[in-house]
This record gives C-alpha cells, structure tokens and sequence, in this order.
C-alpha cells in the first residue's frame, strides 16, 4: 500500500484469516516455520547420524554442523547464526517415543 514496511511474504487469504482471528498475525522481523524448516529437518537428522558421537550439543559439533549447514544450504551459508538455534533446538528435541 505504497509503505516503507517489509513484505510479509504472505497470500491474501492468510490476511482474511487473521483479519477474522482464525489464524495468527506473524510477528514481523521474524522467520515463519517454512523459512526455518530446512533448519529444523536438519538439525533433528543430525542427530540421528551423529547423536552416539555427540550426546550433548558442544562446540566442537556446532563447528562440524556449521560447516556440513554451509554446504548442504549454501544459499543459507551466510545464516548460520539465525539458523543455530532452529537447529540446535531440533537436535535437542527428544521424540515422545523415546521419553
């Protein structure tokens, strides 16, 4: 509408919805869920291939898995820091099966 505010990046009928409360206004300045899912996927398949090496997050497996992040996503290379802890969190996520 002609503003100085960012794109929400979103589809006129996610607008209806939380124009009428049945879906929630995105905080702005924030990634959504899709742009943060290839970290997410990421960080909890990390664990399934290096959990017995690594049973805790420490800094010797941030460095392997920022190096791994950086090739597997090399659009995302540049960001590592604002996708550590959509992956961190994914590795630490404990499977309701498992607990």
């Amino acid at each position: 509408m002609g503003g100085d505010e960012p794109d929400t990046n979103q589809k006129i009928g996610n607008t209806v919805k939380q124009a009428v409360g049945k879906e929630a206004i995105p905080p702005r300045y924030e990634p959504t869920y899709d742009e943060l899912e290839p970290a997410y996927r990421y960080g909890y398949g990390a664990r399934l291939h290096y959990g017995e090496d690594y049973p805790e997050w420490d800094d010797e497996l941030e460095a392997r898995l920022k190096e791994e992040w950086g090739d597997l996503e090399p659009s995302r290379k540049a960001a590592w820091e604002a996708d550590r802890e959509a992956i961190q969190r994914a590795w630490e996520f404990e499977d309701a099966d498992e607990a």
